[in-house]
């Protein structure tokens, strides 16, 4: 907004103020207008603040870089702490006690020069004015002029907020055209991005062929990998693509991997509680031999022991 800009209004300098979209005036310039003392309009808003809407008819700002960006000022310099601004709707409430030819007057030039002229042509605003006129006479003929001109003033509001909604109804359309084809782009990419994020084993999982050296070290009886998988798939521990079932996944990590092509696939991985658990099974059932030492020791992965990928379906 253009802090010069002022409009006159019964020889009284106005700076135009918007705020929040909406033209509004303090409560010193409508004294000043209507050349009433200081303070009656602060007298009859706060007598009559329990029917005016904050957000709609007034607006009680106190931030001193809101109020000295809407061109207030104190003469003796600096910002007050509080202001209250009223907009058209809040204005003509509050001076419907106004009723001199003064006041008339002022009303006019209030509504008709400074709150309305905010982009609408003279032809918009009394082709609105005319139409609400009608409304009026047809349903309240009785209507005095301060009821008239809050009404127009009613009416206008809503003609603009229709305006509004007519433009934000375009807008979320383009907005939700635009959503769906990034969510379209991320659906087709998620795939991808669970395909990098697993790429690199969970700590404390080690590989099928590293449990099978493990075994083998323990028992002092060679068992290679694919025994064991060849096992587990026949216990239906793992399905047919090395997969564990749902009751037994705490035991396995099934990742996404990359074979020494470059091609990707997965890999099962034994966790550190499926460690155990898996020896006890396999020693159980007979397939390898009885610990050579108490207590299971952990194999570290050195260069070789690596996934064997050489069996990996391709993504």
């Amino acid at each position: 907004m253009n802090e010069n800009k002022t409009m006159m209004i019964n020889d009284t300098a106005v700076v135009v103020k918007e705020y929040k979209g909406k033209r509004v005036v303090t409560l010193k310039e409508i004294d000043q207008c209507h050349g009433r003392p200081d303070g009656t309009a602060r007298r009859n808003f706060n007598q009559n603040k329990q029917h005016l809407i904050e957000g709609v008819d007034y607006f009680i700002i106190n931030q001193p870089n809101e109020i000295r960006t809407l061109g207030i000022t104190r003469p003796q310099g600096g910002v007050s702490k509080t202001v209250t601004l009223l907009t058209e709707s809040g204005y003509l409430m509050l001076v419907k006690s106004f009723t001199d030819d003064l006041a008339w007057d002022v009303q006019r030039q209030l509504v008709n020069t400074y709150f309305r002229n905010q982009g609408l042509t003279s032809t918009e605003i009394k082709v609105c004015d005319e139409s609400t006129d009608k409304i009026i006479d047809a349903y309240l003929p009785q209507a005095d002029e301060p009821t008239r001109m809050l009404l127009r003033a009613t009416f206008m509001a809503m003609n603009n907020l229709s305006n509004q909604v007519g433009v934000l109804k375009t807008e979320n359309k383009a907005l939700e055209a635009e959503n769906t084809k990034k969510e379209n782009i991320i659906q087709e990419n998620q795939p991808k991005v669970d395909f990098a994020e697993g790429i690199t084993a969970s700590k404390g999982t080690i590989s099928m062929s590293q449990f099978a050296k493990m075994v083998s070290k323990e028992t002092g009886k060679t068992i290679g990998r694919n025994a064991i998988l060849l096992w587990l798939r026949q216990q239906k521990i793992l399905m047919r693509t090395n997969e564990p079932y749902q009751m037994y996944k705490k035991y396995f990590e099934y990742i996404p991997v990359l074979n020494h092509w470059g091609k990707g696939g997965f890999a099962t991985r034994v966790t550190g509680k499926g460690q155990k658990w898996l020896f006890e099974r396999l020693r159980k059932a007979g397939v390898i031999g009885e610990k050579k030492n108490t207590k299971l020791v952990s194999v570290s992965v050195v260069q070789g022991d690596e996934d064997d990928l050489s069996w990996v379906d391709e993504i």
